[in-house]
């Protein structure tokens, strides 16, 4: 993991500590009417990955050290599949599953009375979305309630 991921991880951690420690403390619709603004970014994407992997190959072929490796070949072709609205990687699946654990430790969703969980429609977000807030991701997916029958007719 690279320093962007590991200060990423400690900032997420950070913030889990100090929402947990402010439990209570405005987080919820305070008497001053002010409400908590909490956004995650997805983690690494199928794009991310072919889009280093071209830069890669293009440094190799520009020093004249080689061809691009296979994998180098294959991400980079990947980027033509998946365009803008790839899915995550298997890394952002665990970058995803880190940051989980970390809310999970801290008890983020408890102590920080969320209200509404927004995310855009990219596989990444939902991806990323799914793996956070299981809970929140299953009841989306639950069949709505049976409506009761209809009244009998009245009789003639």
């Amino acid at each position: 993991r690279g320093p962007r991921g590991a200060s990423a991880a400690a900032g997420v951690a950070a913030l889990v500590a100090s929402i947990v420690a402010g439990a209570g403390e405005g987080l919820s619709m305070a008497a001053g009417g002010e409400k908590t603004l909490y956004l995650i970014r997805h983690g690494e994407s199928e794009e991310n990955v072919g889009i280093k992997s071209f830069q890669t190959a293009a440094k190799r072929m520009r020093s004249f050290r080689g061809l691009p490796t296979r994998d180098e070949w294959r991400d980079t072709l990947n980027l033509a599949r998946v365009r803008n609205d790839a899915p995550l990687s298997p890394r952002g699946r665990e970058q995803a599953a880190e940051v989980h654990g970390l809310m999970s430790e801290g008890d983020f969703m408890d102590a920080a009375g969320l209200q509404l969980i927004a995310h855009s429609p990219l596989k990444r977000a939902v991806n990323t979305f799914e793996i956070l807030f299981p809970e929140a991701a299953a009841a989306r997916d639950a069949p709505p309630p049976a409506s009761p029958p209809p009244p009998p007719p009245p009789p003639p």
